[in-house]
């Protein structure tokens, strides 16, 4: 005991040469929980230094996104989405910081905001995915994800008298004009979304002359 605190000294993976490091508490219970909690994440191979952590989200952020791999339209999304609704908010955290409290207090935020609640879902798949990247890499324990309440997003019976008939669909994709006349055909037959269309178009442009007026 250091003074009226108590101190846990123990050793990083790799026995007699892993490094020493300790961590002091005010409570004994607390060193207790502790000290059990880091043997047994050794014990079980998912121990994680407590420094790898010490990293800002938002930096964290950059780094993750310059490194992976996706589709130009996802990683255009993920990085809209953390730079305009998560940066602003949890930016300057340490990832190692970020609590399931902080999740729920931002899934607040953006309803609060107007975001609707299919919004939010896709906000929370792109932090999801950056967190998991952070897990596996060894950087924090667990995904603050996977342990907040997610808001419920109740399944809305599509109503078949809503759709558009097929003479409607026929006079939008008139209107539209020839150039865009074959997206709203793939979207209303195949189900693609404008950004699946714009994926695709991209990779056509790559691969054959396009003229000017088609990017």
């Amino acid at each position: 005991m250091s003074g009226k605190r108590w101190t846990v000294r123990y050793r990083e993976p790799g026995g007699r040469t892993g490094r020493q490091r300790e961590k002091s508490f005010a409570r004994k219970k607390d060193a207790v929980d502790f000290a059990t909690k880091m043997e047994g994440n050794k014990r079980e191979n998912i121990y994680v230094d407590p420094d790898a952590g010490k990293v800002s989200l938002r930096r964290y952020a950059d780094d993750w996104l310059a490194k992976k791999t996706a589709s130009a339209g996802t990683l255009e999304s993920y990085e809209r989405i953390v730079r305009l609704h998560v940066a602003p908010h949890l930016g300057s955290k340490m990832i190692s910081q970020v609590t399931a409290a902080d999740i729920e207090g931002l899934y607040a935020r953006w309803r609060r905001d107007g975001a609707a609640l299919n919004t939010i879902e896709s906000r929370h798949i792109a932090l999801s995915a950056l967190f998991s990247h952070a897990v596996r890499h060894r950087r924090i324990p667990v995904n603050p994800m996977t342990q907040a309440e997610k808001l419920e997003n109740p399944v809305i019976p599509v109503d078949d008298r809503k759709l558009p008939s097929f003479d409607e669909i026929t006079a939008i994709a008139k209107e539209i004009g020839p150039l865009l006349s074959p997206a709203v055909w793939l979207m209303t037959c195949c189900g693609l979304r404008i950004g699946n269309l714009w994926e695709s178009s991209r990779r056509t442009c790559s691969t054959a002359p396009c003229e000017s007026g088609d990017r």
